[in-house]
């Protein structure tokens, strides 16, 4: 229904047409996570996320398989952890949080083996559920479980 309903207002609007349309669960990061603190509603959306959770989804989140490499090379498990300033390696930042200082503290891809990528822990937090929510975020999600066929 979504899909049909963006098709008929891009299309009559504004000439836009497309094939597929593919969602995405917002993040509750950044700009969203503020717009949801500022008017009460960001408890709620991460009390959400976590209900909407669905443990087959974690063997297919993006951040099993790909990692996130930063401006100056600092290393990421996903989009969302760098967007976050949280890089696989940590421990040497103290509580800074600023973009530049955590690329220019962080480890470099360089620096790293190949198999220390392979196997390791996922650094993860609140906005992790986004992906696992429902029938899962990773370009294709939603909230509610997708429809099962009896």
């Amino acid at each position: 229904q979504l899909e049909e309903a963006y098709k008929r207002r891009l299309g009559e609007d504004h000439g836009i047409r497309f094939d597929r349309l593919w969602t995405l669960t917002n993040m509750p990061i950044k700009r969203f996570a503020h717009a949801l603190e500022r008017d009460g509603k960001l408890e709620a959306y991460l009390e959400r996320l976590a209900a909407a959770h669905n443990g087959a989804n974690l063997d297919q989140v993006m951040c099993r398989t790909l990692i996130s490499v930063g401006w100056e090379g600092a290393v990421y498990d996903c989009d969302f952890n760098q967007m976050l300033h949280m890089p696989l390696s940590p421990s040497n930042l103290g509580p800074h949080s600023d973009e530049h200082f955590v690329e220019h503290a962080s480890r470099k891809l360089w620096h790293y083996h190949p198999a220390e990528l392979i196997g390791r822990a996922i650094r993860t937090g609140l906005h992790c559920f986004g992906c696992t929510a429902g029938a899962g975020s990773s370009c294709n999600g939603a909230l509610r479980q997708p429809a099962t066929s009896d």
